[in-house]
């Protein structure tokens, strides 16, 4: 007689015909462990992703936005939580909590797209809370003990703990695992998109944004600004006198509220530009540029760039960065030109406001710097100057147009 050599160790993924299907008490308790051992990575990931949503939640408990940006937690902290699940499973075959509890997933017929197919099969199990775990119950009317997200990624939970009697296990569609796993992306994908976008609304503030507009927080003059443009059209305008220091304070303001560190810096040299207070002023100025190398001016926010080159007189230096991706840009560079009697560049700085005059507000600008510019061009025009009244016929037909759309 031929005897098994003990000795030998054995191999849990070799698994044999006899096998025992694993306890639900096991199966439960697995889960439990799983839960508090994988939930602090899961909530450190949450925290990496959306700190600033945290943050502002922690110091704005009530504002609108909360309720969204828990929705988003939570389902980033399902898909986090099957990611994590799902990396063990393809490689050990089991979560720390089955492993611990001497439990294993078995994928039947072939192990191919394992990390897919075990990922459909940890956020269907998360899915069937949305229905009240009523899901769960059919793992009690099944021999198997198969749940439906066991069959929908045709596998089984066994226990190694030793083994029994032979079970049997159903037949999928033949090449249905190329089709999921190509359909968990393509879902996967628009799912990520769609909580990015509305991530952004709650790190922009768009509900409570709405709610002060509703209460006429807000200068009617930027009504049809974008929030996440707001502040630098704000500034623009206020720098060329067609914005009151009390729109662009309010603008500045709701920037510090929202607790983007990115938008600090226009913000705070926003409030320079508003405050009456040499003092105040200094330290906005200050704020600005606050943690950044003074000594790389090109690595500079935007915001510090504008306060240090007027602080330090060095326009030149400022005027040399602007491009024309944006109205404040655009406006400030050709604000400059004038400044720095850059004649010939102009007219060239001014056309290329025209591309943002889809704004009220920015067309009744370029009116009161054309008419200005139309009074100086016929005060200093000379009787030969044929030219400059050429120049001046196509600024007026443009004046015309822009006074009947406003």
């Amino acid at each position: 007689m031929v005897y098994q050599d003990i000795s030998k160790p054995v191999d849990l993924n070799k698994i044999g015909t006899k096998k025992s299907v694993a306890h639900l008490m096991d199966r439960f308790f697995s889960f439990l462990i799983d839960y508090f051992v994988i939930s602090p990575f899961v909530f450190f990931l949450l925290y990496a992703t959306f700190n600033n949503g945290f943050n502002f939640w922690k110091s704005n408990p009530t504002a609108p936005e909360n309720d969204l940006f828990i929705i988003i937690a939570g389902v980033c902290y399902v898909l986090y939580f099957s990611l994590i699940q799902s990396l063990f499973i393809a490689v050990w075959r089991a979560t720390p909590g089955q492993f611990f509890l001497k439990v294993k997933i078995e994928f039947n017929e072939n192990e191919n797209l394992i990390f897919f197919r075990a990922f459909l099969r940890q956020s269907s199990f998360w899915f069937s809370f949305v229905f009240i775990g009523i899901p769960f119950l059919s793992v009690m009317t099944n021999k198997l003990r198969h749940t439906f997200y066991d069959r929908l990624c045709n596998c089984s939970v066994i226990s190694t703990k030793e083994e029994s009697a032979p079970v049997g296990f159903e037949n999928e569609f033949k090449y249905w695992q190329s089709f999921m796993a190509t359909l968990v992306v393509f879902v996967g994908l628009l799912f990520t998109a769609l909580i990015w976008k509305n991530y952004s609304k709650v790190v922009q503030r768009v509900s409570s944004f709405t709610a002060l507009q509703e209460k006429q927080f807000f200068c009617d003059e930027l009504k049809s600004v974008s929030v996440d443009e707001r502040l630098p059209v704000a500034i623009a305008l206020n720098l060329a006198n067609q914005l009151s220091d009390d729109c662009l304070d309010k603008e500045s303001d709701f920037v510090l509220w929202k607790q983007r560190q990115d938008d600090y810096s226009m913000a705070y040299y926003a409030k320079s530009l508003t405050t009456d207070d040499a003092d105040k002023e200094k330290s906005y100025l200050k704020q600005a540029c606050v943690k950044q190398d003074m000594g790389d001016f090109r690595s500079l926010t935007l915001g510090c760039k504008i306060a240090s080159s007027f602080a330090d007189e060095k326009l030149e230096d400022l005027y040399a960065i602007l491009t024309d991706k944006d109205f404040l840009n655009t406006s400030l560079k050709y604000e400059l030109s004038l400044v720095l009697d850059k004649t010939d560049e102009v007219e060239t700085n001014f056309a290329k406001i025209e591309k943002f005059n889809s704004l009220k507000i920015i067309k009744k600008y370029q009116v009161v710097e054309m008419l200005s510019r139309k009074g100086s061009v016929e005060k200093d025009r000379s009787p030969a100057s044929s030219e400059s009244e050429s120049v001046g016929d196509d600024n007026s037909e443009k004046l015309l147009k822009l006074i009947g759309e406003l």
